[in-house]
Order: C-alpha cells, then sequence, then structure tokens
C-alpha cells in the first residue's frame, strides 16, 4: 500500500495548485433556547484549523461553532465519518435523545458519506489492484508531469471510470432519503415544538479542472439525493437550507479540494453559517465571507478550478487522498 500511495503522492504533486481562501466572522444574535446539532465531519469542523479529533468545538471556523454563539447552549453530536443509517441509530442513544428535549433549534447535515464513501473507495480499490499500471504512469511522466504515456493513461482512465459508475449506481437515494424521514420525525416525536433545519449535500467537484471524472459521475446521483433531501424536510416540517445551490460554482474556494479534501474551507463554512443565520434570524446582519488570506488546511486523513495539470492524475490523487478518512 505505500507504494501505491508513494506512486500517487507524485501524481497529486504534479497536479495540486495552492488556494488561497478568505475568512469571516460570524455575528452574535443571543438566541434564547439551545442548539443540537447532528452530522459528519462536516458538521464537527474536519480540516479547519484547531480541529481535533473526536473535540466538535475544537475549530472555532466551523459552522456550528459560529451558529453556537448565537445561541444560550449547544451540543454538537457530529462523528466524522457517519452515514445516515448510522445517525438514525445513533438517536436511541440515551444522551441525544435526551438533548432535544431542551433544543429550539436542530440543525442536520448528512447524506455526504452515503454518496461519496462508495465512489472513493472504488477508486482506491482500483489504484490497489492496478499497482503496476500505477507505477508505469508515474514512470512516463517528466519531472514537470507534463508528458505521460497515452496508452497508460487511456487505459486507468477507462478503467476507473468504469469502476467508479457502478459504484455511483449503486447508491440508493431512496433509502437515505427514508433514513432522514426517519431521523426528522423521530427528533419531532420528542420535541414537536423544535425547529428542524436540514442541510443539501454540496458538489466538491464541480467546475474544478482535474476533477470532472467524479463530478460527471456524481452529478445525477447527487441531484437525486438532495430532492430526497428535501422531500423528507418538507413532510415532516423541517427547512432547507440549500449549501448545494450556495457552493455551486464556488467548489475551489468553499472546500480545501486544491488540498484533495472535499471538506469546506473557512470561506464555505462561513456560507453555511450566514445560510443558517439568516434563516433562523431573518432580521440579524450576518457578515459575508471577506478576501483575505485563510489558513485552512487540508484534512491529512477522509469521511469532497485550477488544482491539476491533467484530468486522470488529479482524479486518481484525489482519490487516495479522500479515502484515507470519511467525510
Amino acid at each position: 500500500m505505500k507504494k501505491i500511495i508513494s506512486a500517487i503522492a507524485a501524481l497529486s504533486a504534479a497536479a495540486v495548485m495552492t488556494l488561497s481562501t478568505a475568512v469571516t466572522a460570524g455575528a452574535a444574535n443571543a438566541a434564547a433556547g439551545e442548539l443540537v446539532v447532528l452530522g459528519d465531519s462536516i458538521t464537527s469542523g474536519y480540516g479547519l484549523p484547531g480541529y481535533v479529533s473526536g473535540d466538535n468545538y475544537s475549530a472555532p471556523d466551523s459552522f456550528a461553532n459560529q451558529l453556537a454563539a448565537d445561541f444560550s447552549g449547544c451540543r454538537n453530536f457530529a462523528v466524522d465519518g457517519r452515514t445516515s443509517g448510522e445517525l438514525l441509530t445513533a438517536l436511541e442513544d440515551e444522551e441525544i435523545s435526551s438533548a432535544f428535549a431542551g433544543a429550539e433549534v436542530v440543525v442536520i447535515s448528512i447524506g455526504g458519506n452515503d454518496f461519496l464513501q462508495p465512489m472513493i473507495s472504488a477508486a482506491i480499490d482500483f489504484a490497489s489492484e492496478n499497482e503496476d499500471l500505477m507505477k508505469s504512469l508515474q514512470e512516463d511522466m517528466t519531472a514537470d508531469g507534463s508528458s505521460i504515456n497515452a496508452d497508460n493513461y487511456l487505459d486507468i482512465m477507462r478503467e476507473l471510470t468504469a469502476t467508479m459508475t457502478e459504484a455511483a449506481n449503486s447508491v440508493d437515494t431512496a433509502v437515505i432519503g427514508q433514513n432522514l424521514r426517519d431521523i426528522l420525525a423521530g427528533i419531532s416525536a420528542l420535541n414537536p415544538d423544535c425547529r428542524m433545519i436540514v442541510l443539501t449535500v454540496y458538489d466538491p467537484f464541480e467546475g474544478v479542472t482535474g476533477m470532472e471524472i467524479f463530478d460527471v459521475i456524481a452529478r445525477e446521483k447527487l441531484a437525486l439525493l438532495n430532492s430526497e433531501i428535501t422531500s423528507a424536510a418538507a413532510e415532516n416540517g423541517a427547512e432547507t437550507v440549500d449549501v448545494y445551490t450556495a457552493f455551486k460554482g464556488h467548489a475551489e474556494e468553499y472546500t480545501n479540494i486544491s488540498s484533495m479534501d472535499i471538506h469546506p474551507s473557512r470561506d464555505g463554512h462561513a456560507v453555511i453559517y450566514s445560510l443558517l443565520s439568516e434563516m433562523i434570524f431573518p432580521a440579524a446582519e450576518t457578515m459575508q465571507p471577506a478576501g483575505s488570506e485563510s489558513g485552512s488546511k487540508g484534512s491529512p486523513d477522509t469521511g469532497a478550478e485550477g488544482v491539476a495539470v491533467f484530468v486522470g492524475a488529479a482524479a486518481i490523487a484525489a482519490a487516495a487522498a479522500l479515502i484515507s478518512r470519511r467525510k
């Protein structure tokens, strides 16, 4: 496996460019009541400065921690890599279920792992099973990554595309939607007066050079997933924050994809916070992302414009970087 990662790292070095993001500050609204946050590594602040694994309050720039400052209290039950099915099961935990009793607002960000894990896992399995082909491609590259063997490149892209397409087709968005329906119904049963808000899932690859293979394969399933999320919310009296649309055309800016990390950057978290704050406190003024240098960094482990010199190497390098952790 080390040889595979080394080969992919070489490709990644030829593919990655530096990206600067912006910093934003949140406006305190001093709401009454408490906030409960549920989700995965997006909700925990994974990849942000200060993030500590297992400590959801460690990254001050996460949208959850920015929003928490607007409430009298906050309980953040996010778990890195959590799927919708795992979150549904987690509602049986007494600590989580009891937290809903005093909640004024419950924010949920879930579904990204259900959606992305099969694709990324398939890509890494492919790389592991084709170590010789990967090594050959690496050796064909010049020092600056500007030249590759066309036959090797085409072989890799044909097989990788087929593998990832099969994996994407295996994702059952209806199951994810039903899990979310059950989650929302469960929360309503415990606290019928709380306000429930669900985030749609953004596309971390859309418009990013070198990530086209991921974007094309994922696009249709992502549309179906967000349709399920929106429908599940509407059917259970919850509201939807359209993170997908807000991030569209801004994947390079609002995620750490330039570091081969699909998680939101500080700018991305600022955008999510603004969307939530404007919905919860419509009369309040919130600060928009400003153009200043960000301290965001790509995640060292997962769980997704100008990132790559060529499509194939970037796609494989991204898969290697992403699969080492779960969203």
